[in-house]
């Protein structure tokens, strides 16, 4: 029976158990007709005997009325008459009988045919349930298989994203150094490069204030010789040179703030930069532990 459901399927289990009940049921029913008949025969075969025996007993009193009279025969006959009056009444009785056995009989088919569709259908719906169990075995199969490779193909993913995080804040940092470094270098250039206009600028105008006083006081006689026309060519020639270190030193300082700005704007940049990637690592973390929730 057990390689049978094994290796059979759910129609051939339904029609195997269907067959079981109504063989069943003939059983039952062939053993209740043999009862019947049994009882019948057995009823008509004690009206037989006891009518046999009646007989006999009529003609021994025939033969003994022959001899004694008539009076005792009567009686008998009498007693036979009811004798037979009362086999009628059970005869009748016994037909009665049958009748309400063959309602029975009836009745018991009404039932055993509800009771047959009734187990037609729970043989339906235990083959619906087998198919639906065994379909949602196999979707919690494949879910399984999928949450695996899920988590299998999360942790590469995390892996590279890690790994990317990593060389993007390594990549940040050399740059961020390089143009800290670069911007220190200009800025060291730019310091220097004013320090030394700033010098040159105090320079001139220490000599133009000579040339104002003493070297003035002193030649006197050479520039009134000479004229006001060279001594106005050198004050020119000392306030364009004093003019130009201002304007370069004007120039250095904004090229100085530029820098200082523009190191400012890269490193802003860059943190924003690294905000964003941290922002779509939590993004993706959190895309990571929701199904895991929901499982």
């Amino acid at each position: 029976e057990l390689r049978f459901y094994r290796t059979s399927t759910v129609d051939d289990i339904a029609h195997q158990e269907k067959n079981e009940v109504e063989l069943q049921h003939e059983k039952s029913m062939v053993n209740f007709l043999n009862e019947l008949k049994a009882q019948i025969h057995f009823n008509l075969s004690s009206s037989i005997e006891q009518k046999n025996t009646n007989r006999s007993i009529l003609k021994k009193e025939y033969c003994s009325e022959k001899l004694f009279g008539f009076g005792s025969l009567r009686k008998t006959a009498y007693e036979f008459m009811n004798e037979v009056v009362e086999i009628c009444r059970r005869g009748e009785i016994a037909i009665k009988s049958l009748g309400e056995l063959q309602h029975k009989h009836s009745v018991l088919q009404k039932q055993y045919n509800g009771s047959h569709e009734l187990i037609e259908d729970a043989l339906h719906k235990g083959a619906e349930l087998i198919n639906l169990s065994q379909t949602l075995t196999k979707e919690r199969d494949g879910a399984i298989q999928n949450k695996e490779r899920a988590e299998c193909e999360l942790s590469q993913l995390r892996l590279v994203i890690d790994k990317l995080t990593e060389e993007s804040n390594q990549r940040t940092r050399e740059e961020v150094e390089k143009v800290k470094a670069e911007a220190n270098e200009n800025i060291e250039n730019l310091l220097n490069e004013l320090h030394h206009m700033e010098k040159e600028r105090y320079q001139l105008a220490i000599q133009l204030e000579c040339y104002k006083t003493k070297d003035i006081g002193n030649h006197i006689n050479d520039i009134y010789n000479e004229g006001e026309s060279k001594l106005d060519c050198q004050l020119d020639s000392f306030r364009k040179r004093a003019i130009h270190a201002e304007s370069l030193c004007d120039e250095l300082k904004l090229r100085l703030e530029t820098e200082c700005n523009n190191k400012e704007r890269l490193i802003a940049s860059k943190q924003v930069e690294i905000e964003q990637l941290n922002g779509k690592v939590t993004i993706i973390l959190t895309s990571e532990t929701l199904p895991n929730l929901f499982i």
